[in-house]
């Protein structure tokens, strides 16, 4: 029998030759970070190896198939990761962000104004009036349609921010930061924008059923919500002239001119108004002590007067 697998002894099987699926699940294998390449390469991997296994010696290539196999685990590894934490993170995006706004949208689309105020922070629940919410109501089922709800997932959430995409502009120099939310209505998916006070205290009552999106949305610290329409305007549930300005914590020192004389005053921002507490106008400058006096020249000693000549008798 001969050495590589069978038949009469002294038959030649030819030169070994290299696996064709070895080669292409390596060439599969380098891009392992191409979503997909790596599940290609480690199947073609496994399909060579089998194949190389039972060619009795006649076909080679299991360095590139083990090489192949390796990497496109790796890969399939890393993708995987990478995808349970996007469906995570859009799933608590989803229960933290979206849900809250589509239950304030809808209490409002139910006319019930008690939770939509509970929805809203204090500072904008006490200042909005039934007129200001049936206005919104009626703007936004012409604009938008009926409520259908939030994306359920990952993929709906993409495919609702790249249809709503095109209606996004960073705030003008009068709109505050907001955060954007896509919703699907009768007429598609809508651009919804909620703008937050983290620094504003939340409601501390509970909402009128006490559910959990109610919860939420006083975590999430909704101040106002807006719709950006197809030409890039903003529907205002209500005017943001008509709320304060965001609060933030703390104190900023203003020094008002250059010199020592003009006074500073200390602004302070917080969750009671802001104050204005002027500082001492001036600290008395350190007195600067005298010099001490210059002790005077000591006076040089007088040169010494050559003895006097003794006087001469007359002879």
């Amino acid at each position: 029998m001969d050495a590589r697998g069978g038949g009469m002894p002294g038959f030649d099987f030819g030169p070994e030759r290299t696996s064709i699926l070895a080669i292409v699940a390596f060439v599969f294998g380098v891009p392992c970070f191409v979503p997909g390449a790596g599940i290609v390469a480690s199947l073609l991997a496994v399909f060579a190896l089998v194949g190389i296994s039972s060619s009795r010696g006649r076909v080679g290539g299991t360095g590139f198939a083990v090489a192949a196999l390796v990497l496109g685990l790796f890969g399939t590894v890393l993708w995987t990761g990478v995808i349970y934490g996007a469906m995570q993170v859009a799933q608590q995006f989803n229960r933290g962000a979206v849900g809250p706004t589509v239950a304030l949208v809808q209490a409002i689309e139910q006319k019930n104004w008690a939770e939509a105020r509970a929805h809203l922070l204090p500072s904008t629940a006490e200042r909005i009036t039934d007129e200001q919410f049936e206005t919104f109501r009626v703007a936004l089922a012409s604009e938008a349609g009926e409520l259908r709800g939030g994306p359920t997932g990952l993929v709906e959430l993409f495919r609702f921010y790249v249809s709503t995409g095109e209606r996004m502009k960073p705030p003008g120099p009068n709109e505050p930061a907001a955060l954007p939310i896509p919703i699907n209505f009768a007429k598609g998916p809508q651009l919804m924008l909620i703008d937050l006070d983290p620094a504003e205290p939340r409601q501390p009552k509970q909402a009128t059923d006490a559910s959990t999106t109610a919860k939420a949305a006083r975590e999430l610290s909704i101040k106002n919500l807006r719709l950006m329409k197809t030409n890039r305007s903003s529907l205002y549930l209500i005017d943001p002239s008509l709320l304060p300005l965001a609060r933030s914590a703390g104190a900023v020192q203003i020094q008002i001119g250059d010199g020592p004389k003009p006074p500073s005053t200390e602004i302070e921002v917080g969750p009671d108004g802001v104050r204005v507490n002027p500082s001492d106008a001036n600290p008395a400058p350190a007195s600067t002590p005298a010099p001490a006096p210059t002790p005077a020249p000591t006076p040089a000693p007088a040169s010494p007067q050559p003895p006097a000549a003794p006087a001469s008798n007359p002879g």
